[in-house]
């Protein structure tokens, strides 16, 4: 468990918004990916929750993103490449089950992450989450 995930409800309900509307708005960002993320850290300005599940979601997808074409193209690459080599399909090999792990650790993730928004607990991805609170 992180840090925050014991704050006062108080302190999710801003500016007339009910807690619920807030964590199904949290949801929202984490469900859709950056694309929830980036409309509703756009769209909302004022209340911290919010902003800082959107931007959390919007920098844990750019980082899952990155990652998972670095691991394709090295699969790729050396699948290519190791026709004749057994090093090469090694390589791939081991690029093929870090891109299994990779997927099973961020739907584990993804499904936390949405799970804990529509709780209304503040749950931070390590060091990520930090630095979305810094900016929301």
């Amino acid at each position: 468990m992180s840090e925050g995930e014991g704050r006062e409800s108080a302190e999710v309900k801003h500016y007339g918004t009910s807690k619920e509307v807030n964590a199904k708005k949290a949801f929202v960002a984490y469900l859709l990916g950056w694309l929830g993320g980036l409309i509703i850290f756009l769209t909302e300005k004022e209340d911290r929750y919010l902003r800082f599940h959107a931007l959390q979601s919007l920098l844990w997808n750019a980082i899952f993103w990155i990652v998972l074409v670095c691991l394709m193209v090295v699969f790729l690459t050396m699948g290519l490449l190791g026709q004749n080599s057994i090093v090469f399909r090694l390589i791939s090999i081991l690029a093929l089950l870090g891109l299994i792990a990779w997927f099973l650790g961020n739907f584990y993730l993804w499904i936390r992450l949405m799970m804990a928004s529509l709780k209304g607990e503040w749950y931070k991805i390590p060091i990520l989450g930090d630095k979305a609170e810094q900016i929301a």
